[in-house]
């Protein structure tokens, strides 16, 4: 029979494989736009190399703030516990202007839900103190 691949297994087992490894759950080819995207964030990276510089600068003085790890990684997650509590901590921090996608389960496991912040190279200091002043429930600055 031209055409037809025959699988050696069970109908049911074949699907499962195929529906559940991440060989071909995660095997989609990359849009020209993605990789034209990807493709000029390294180039803007090798051909600029101050703003790797200043994203760690400013990811470490976050997390000085915050009183957190010497570490110039660019997420910087806030462990709240509960689902519900890292769901009203995102909400509040966006009614601020600040945008902290709440991490929750099954993303994580149960009782560590967090948020998320993503600090990048054209942040401000001022920027980094009004999320220092959310993050601890105070108003922010009058316009």
């Amino acid at each position: 029979m031209a055409g037809v691949h025959r699988m050696p297994g069970r109908r049911e087992l074949i699907e499962w494989l195929r529906f559940t490894c991440p060989g071909f759950v995660f095997s989609a080819g990359m849009p020209p736009q993605v990789a034209a995207a990807a493709l000029t964030a390294v180039e803007l990276a090798e051909g600029e190399p101050w703003r790797v510089a200043r994203l760690r600068v400013n990811a470490q003085q976050l997390r000085t703030r915050l009183q957190m790890d010497a570490d110039p990684v660019p997420i910087i997650p806030i462990i709240t516990g509960s689902t519900e509590s890292a769901v009203a901590m995102s909400q509040r921090l966006r009614a601020q202007g600040i945008l902290a996608s709440p991490m929750i389960p099954p993303a994580v496991p149960e009782g560590a839900a967090r948020i998320r912040l993503f600090i990048t190279a054209s942040h401000t200091p001022e920027q980094m103190a009004a999320v220092e002043r959310a993050l601890r429930g105070e108003r922010p600055d009058p316009q």
